[in-house]
């Protein structure tokens, strides 16, 4: 087991890498998702949904 742990241990490196950072990008969405900040850029003159998703 530990031979086989040893052969690909650095795609065990590269996937527990990234599953934190998706891990933190979830949480990071999340808690902008609680604290009501939007996830577009904020620029709504281009967008079709501006003047819904961001009311005066």
């Amino acid at each position: 087991m530990f031979s086989w742990i040893y052969a690909n241990l650095a795609t065990i490196i590269i996937t527990i890498l990234l599953i934190v950072i998706v891990v933190g990008i979830i949480a990071k969405l999340r808690k902008n998702k609680k604290e009501g900040r939007s996830a577009c850029g904020g620029s709504c003159g281009n967008c079709s949904m501006g003047d819904i998703c961001h009311k005066p």
